[in-house]
């Protein structure tokens, strides 16, 4: 896989993985001499920066992705006891107690919801689906789990399963294509299914704000190539006359913020040294596309916000309480809706 590796290092430069252990072909030599444990790979954020600058397209995730697998394999009980915090919020979120889908007969588009967007209060989850109904008709609505974090740390055979579940459901409704909120459930549907899937930025392009503060945009890392959904909600933002603060950390060379591939679990201080390192260039507030970012990136010197916080003007603060109940809520909301 590294005989085409030159040694340039310029996947070094802006990560701290790898500025930590070497260049991934030296990695690979180390792991294959006994001299590096394969489980180092659970350091590694999976965000993909490596392969967007090697400038001989080795596919550097794609093999620490792999090297997770092998470890899960071979020890699932290190995997499942050192993030069981973090699998136990994806057991939740796509339990039978908060897993919801409701698809009118005459629909075949889908608006999937994902989990941390329907933590918010129902109240604006259910105006940004009635926005979008406005504008695209008769469309489902699912409160489901992608079950990237299971992907994510090497559990393919419960992936796998969880994923044939959801195909199931959308072939037997006849849907045609799926709006995503969520970039892991973008990314994760665009990869494992062969339905159209789009963000709902596509169709925010004429929603109005009363937001006045310029903003310094955060790329998630899932979404990195996807131009795409990076250029529509910077026209959201621009058309709302919201300024743009531009940094060299954007759009395919964006930065984890820290959460990607669940590191803060396995390794607290490198997961912290790439937030630390968003906070270097932040202005007074960070604007981005995926709640999990919002979260991990929220601390005391500047606020974030998500876009369709911005867009649909919602800055309640969420706890951990308060995330479950508003999903609950908005089940029974959504349960009551659908009679």
């Amino acid at each position: 896989m590294f005989e085409n590796c030159i040694s340039c290092n310029k996947c070094l430069k802006d990560c701290e993985f790898l500025k930590k252990y070497g260049n991934p072909s030296d990695i690979h030599k180390i792991i294959s001499n006994g001299d590096l444990e394969k489980r180092v790979a659970y350091e590694c954020s999976l965000c993909g920066l490596c392969n967007a600058v090697c400038p001989k397209g080795i596919d550097i995730k794609s093999y620490f992705l792999n090297l997770r697998r092998d470890v899960f394999k071979s020890d699932s009980k290190m995997v499942l006891k050192k993030f069981k915090s973090l699998l136990s919020y994806e057991k939740n979120s796509g339990s039978d107690i908060f897993k919801f889908y409701h698809i009118p007969q005459n629909a075949n588009k889908l608006f999937f919801l994902g989990c941390a967007f329907t933590g918010k209060p129902p109240a604006m989850v259910l105006n940004v689906y009635k926005y979008l109904e406005s504008k695209v008709g008769a469309i489902g609505i699912a409160i489901d789990c992608c079950y990237k974090i299971s992907h994510d740390l090497g559990n393919v055979d419960k992936f796998e399963k969880k994923m044939f579940e959801k195909i199931n459901i959308f072939k037997n409704h006849g849907i045609v294509e799926i709006i995503t909120v969520c970039p892991s459930c973008t990314r994760v549907l665009r990869n494992y299914t062969e339905i159209e899937v789009n963000t709902i930025y596509k169709y925010l392009s004429d929603k109005s704000s009363t937001f006045d503060q310029s903003v310094t945009l955060h790329d998630p890392c899932v979404l990195r190539g996807d131009s795409q959904t990076q250029d529509l909600v910077r026209g959201i933002l621009s058309n709302n006359g919201i300024t743009i603060t531009s940094t060299k950390y954007n759009r395919d060379k964006t930065l984890c913020c820290g959460e990607g591939g669940g590191v803060r679990f396995y390794n607290r201080e490198l997961s912290d040294s790439w937030k630390k390192k968003h906070m270097e260039y932040a202005n007074n507030t960070i604007a981005t596309y995926c709640y999990g970012c919002k979260s991990f990136l929220k601390n005391k010197k500047v606020d974030v916000h998500h876009i369709l916080d911005i867009l649909f003007n919602d800055f309640s603060k969420i706890n951990f309480f308060t995330f479950w109940k508003n999903r609950w809520k908005l089940k029974r909301e959504l349960k009551r809706l659908a009679k």
